[in-house]
């Protein structure tokens, strides 16, 4: 019976690993959707003066199609309105959200040079986040894994 107890635990720790890994994992794939977006939509408005909506409808992305983002641009909404509606729904680092915030509510104020730099800086603001977080996310991960598996161990120690 304590061994069946022991391999519970194992089994239980090794589940909490895969969820928060998988959590990470998630948290880095919006990451990398929304600094793809930007980026299209930067050289769409740049070479033909693209309107949110018009971009949305010729912008494929699973993951900003299945939080409603790009639904709500081809309704007509702007960025900033689409962004606030969805922001509950995604797994953004607080960084990542400040940077697409900002950037989102100030789109649409000015004339196209003001657009392509804001958009440029959110675009390296937003690469360099991505960038520091898949080499933390990977450190989060095996630190994780190391503490959940010496806690796994010495509660099976006390099990058996």
């Amino acid at each position: 019976m304590a061994y069946i107890g022991a391999l519970a635990v194992i089994f239980a720790v090794f589940l909490i690993w895969r969820e928060y890994s998988s959590y990470l994992d998630k948290e880095l794939s919006v990451c990398r959707a929304f600094l793809s977006a930007v980026t299209d939509y930067r050289e769409k408005v740049r070479c033909y003066l693209d309107s949110p909506r018009e971009w949305a409808k010729n912008y494929n992305s699973e993951l900003l199609d299945g939080c409603g983002f790009l639904g709500l641009l081809r309704e007509g909404a702007d960025f900033g309105e689409a962004y606030l509606e969805i922001r509950d729904k995604l797994c953004l680092s607080d960084n990542a959200d400040a940077i697409l915030s900002s950037c989102f509510q100030r789109l649409g104020e000015g004339y196209l040079e003001g657009e392509l730099e804001i958009l440029a800086l959110a675009i390296e603001k937003l690469g360099k986040e991505e960038a520091a977080s898949s080499v933390e996310f990977v450190k989060k991960k095996k630190a994780v894994g190391a503490m959940l598996g010496a806690v796994a161990a010495g509660i099976v120690i006390l099990i058996i």
